[in-house]
C-alpha cells in the first residue's frame, strides 16, 4: 500500500485545509511530550508480544500516535487529522520512502489481512 492508495480512501473532509507543523510537538509543554513519549515507550518495550498479548502494545502505540497527530495537525478528530496527514505531500513522500527501505509494505499487508477491525457505530 502506498500513500496515493491511502489518499484514495479519503473521507468527506477532502477539502480540509490544515497547516501541519511538525515543530508543534517540539514546542509542546514538557509534560505533554513526556506523556506521548511514555505511551510510545510502553508500546516499544512490548513490541515483541505474541498473539493474544499484542493488543496492549498496539493500543499504547495508537494512543501515542493519536496524541502526536492531533498535536502536529491541531485537529482533535481522528478522521480529520488522518485526512490532513494523508493529504500532506511531505508526509506521503516520507511514508513511501520508509516502505521502500524497510519492506514494510509486506508487513502492512500481512497486518491488514488479519486485523479484527469491524465497523462499529
Amino acid at each position: 500500500m502506498t500513500c496515493p492508495e491511502l489518499v484514495s480512501h479519503r473521507s468527506a473532509n477532502r477539502n480540509l485545509s490544515v497547516d501541519i507543523d511538525f515543530t508543534r510537538y517540539m514546542r509542546l509543554h514538557p509534560e505533554g511530550k513526556k506523556l506521548i513519549l511514555g505511551w510510545f515507550n510502553r508500546a516499544w518495550e512490548m513490541r515483541n508480544k505474541k498473539d493474544a498479548h499484542c493488543f496492549e502494545p498496539f493500543i499504547f502505540l495508537w494512543i501515542a500516535f493519536n496524541a502526536w497527530a492531533a498535536c502536529v495537525t491541531g485537529l482533535d478528530e481522528d478522521s480529520k487529522w488522518k485526512t490532513a496527514l494523508m493529504e500532506h505531500n511531505e508526509t506521503c513522500n516520507k511514508f513511501d520512502e520508509f516502505l521502500k527501505r524497510n519492506n514494510s509494505n509486506i508487513l502492512a499487508s500481512n497486518f491488514y489481512d488479519v486485523w479484527p477491525i469491524f465497523k462499529s457505530q
